[in-house]
Parts: C-alpha cells; sequence; structure tokens
C-alpha cells in the first residue's frame, strides 16, 4: 500500500494552524488526489475572501484532501448553485480532526473573518462523542465545570507567536519535528501526567449531552446555519444506521427551525447498486470518507438546501 501525504500546516494568528496560502498538497493515504490551499485555511481560494460567501465547516470530510480539487462536495454544491443562478462563493474552511468544540470555539473568528451569507456545518455521531470530549491540550474539547457544560479551548497563537513561526521556521522539516514534539507531549502527558492542561480532564460517566451541545452550537452561529448530517449506510439489504445521537440532533433542528441536510434516500439508492457514497478504490468498501459518488449526492444535497433558503427568504 503506498502512504504519502505532504501535509504542512503553519500558525495562524488568534487561530491554532492551517494548511497556508498557496500551498499545492498532494495526499496518498486514502485515495491519491491533489489540492491547492488559500488564504486562512480555504481550499481552492485564490486572492482575498469574497463577500457573502456560502461557508462551510466541518473535518477531514468537508477537507477532502484525499479527492482532486473538482470533485470534492464544496465543488460540487457550487456548481450546482451557478446552474440556479446563485453565485455566492462556497468557502470550503474543512480541518481535519475537528469537532463540535472547535466549531464553537472559533465561531467569532469564523464569522468575522468570512462573513458569510449563510453557514453549513457537516456533522456525524463522533463530532458529539469521542472526538469532542478528552483531555488533550492541542484541540477544543467539551468538559464540566462546576457541573457546566463548558468548552476548553485549545492553544491559540498570538500573532507574535504566528510571526515567529513564519518567520524563523518556513521548512517542512521543521513542521515534522513539531509534530513529533507534539505528539510525545501528548503521550507523555497521558502517560504520566506531568504536563498540566488547562482544565482538569473529564471522564463521561454517562452519555454525552447532546442537546446542550447542540444548543451551544446554534448560539455560537446565531441560528443562522444549516446542519449537514453524513448517516452511515449499511448493506444486505441497505438501510441507514439509526443513530440515537442523530435522532436528537435532528429533533432539536426541528424545534428550532434549524435547516437539517441529510442526503439519505441518495446514499440507499447508491447501495442498491452495490456503490457506497464512502471508501475509495485502494481502500476499504463503505469506510472511511466521502468519494467521489458520495461528494456528488452531498454537493447537490447541500446545495438544495441553498435554493429553498432563496426561494423561501430570499436570503441570496
Amino acid at each position: 500500500m503506498r502512504l504519502f501525504f505532504n501535509e504542512e500546516e503553519v500558525p495562524e494568528a488568534n487561530y491554532v494552524s492551517v494548511i497556508p496560502e498557496g500551498k499545492t498538497l498532494r495526499f496518498c493515504f486514502e485515495g491519491c488526489a491533489t489540492s491547492h490551499w488559500g488564504p486562512h485555511g480555504v481550499r481552492g481560494l485564490k486572492g482575498t475572501i469574497p463577500a457573502n460567501g456560502i461557508l462551510l465547516i466541518g473535518n477531514s470530510f468537508t477537507a477532502s484532501q484525499h479527492l482532486d480539487d473538482g470533485s470534492t462536495y464544496a465543488d460540487v454544491m457550487q456548481s450546482e448553485l451557478k446552474k440556479n443562478g446563485i453565485t455566492n462563493y462556497v468557502l470550503n474552511s474543512g480541518k481535519s480532526a475537528v469537532a463540535v468544540p472547535h466549531y464553537i470555539t472559533f465561531a467569532k473568528r469564523n464569522l468575522e473573518l468570512f462573513k458569510p451569507a449563510w453557514t453549513i456545518i457537516q456533522l456525524r455521531d463522533g463530532d458529539f462523542t469521542s472526538r469532542a470530549w478528552g483531555d488533550d491540550p492541542t484541540v477544543a474539547q467539551f468538559y464540566y465545570e462546576k457541573g457546566q457544560l463548558s468548552v476548553r479551548k485549545p492553544h491559540i497563537f498570538s500573532e507574535k507567536e504566528a510571526m515567529e513561526f513564519h518567520n524563523k521556521n518556513p521548512s517542512v522539516l521543521f513542521a515534522m519535528a513539531s509534530d513529533l514534539l507534539n505528539d510525545f507531549f501528548r503521550e507523555t502527558k497521558q502517560k504520566f501526567q506531568k504536563l498540566e492542561a488547562t482544565h482538569a480532564p473529564t471522564q463521561l460517566s454517562q452519555s454525552p449531552p447532546i442537546e446542550q451541545e447542540v444548543e451551544m452550537l446554534a448560539q455560537a452561529y446565531g441560528n443562522r446555519f444549516s446542519i449537514l448530517w453524513l448517516p452511515q449506510i449499511k448493506f444486505s439489504p441497505p438501510y441507514i444506521v439509526d443513530s440515537e445521537i442523530r435522532n436528537t440532533v435532528h429533533s432539536f433542528c426541528q424545534k428550532k427551525g434549524i435547516g437539517f441536510i441529510e442526503p439519505t434516500e441518495d446514499f440507499i439508492q447508491l447501495a442498491k447498486l452495490y456503490r457506497s457514497p464512502y471508501g475509495q478504490r485502494m481502500g476499504y468498501f463503505n469506510r472511511g470518507h466521502l468519494n467521489q459518488e458520495g461528494s456528488l449526492v452531498v454537493g447537490i444535497a447541500a446545495a438544495q438546501e441553498i435554493i429553498n433558503l432563496k426561494r423561501a427568504h430570499a436570503i441570496f
């Protein structure tokens, strides 16, 4: 199996880190693809941030480093919108290995920096559970403080720190060494608990408070957003896996009037043809990230949400 990727993230002031502007990324871990990156970690953007864009927030399912430029669901969405006379630019700000606490922590940054006409947040079960809780100081995570659900912020770079990195450490080798050091510190902390986190670790002894988590998300984005839910599908016969987390989020969205995008029927139709929206040809079937077929149906579904908003509320 061929494994190769040349991702190099750099610190960004008042944020964590991004793939730098002008970077061409070659990723051959799951699929084999080339992508280009613009300012503030936006994939494919050239030049300044356009006004009234449609902001896509998500993790590696949105960043889609395993797919070539033009094949991601963001690209499909952009094409579908243009066909329907909507010219707002689709801003793909997907960032790998983040979850709901990250989206909450940097909501103010996202809204002030991108000034979107609308935001779509891509989610799955793990964004509220396994990836949202823990004691890793390098990522945003939920925790309880005096019985109150809170978000523990990761290390956020100052202007000075970001400038020092760019001025002194521009090389890929340094980025790789930095990653190794970060891994070492994380492992040391987990094994010996000698490094101090911002807050005490949280061990969940009960089910995660999903409705509270999505409530915090809604407050952070002022209810001016839609949720894009990526369901899990099984075969023989094809069916969508029932999820209590999904049901809770969907119920919350219905009560609050928040858009909930979920391409279940399209996923089922693919499955009836013995195809899956997930997994690359060189990898496992129905596992991993969205492939081109999955990105096609997800992009069309996301575009339809914007088209419906335009028809109903003349937002765009």
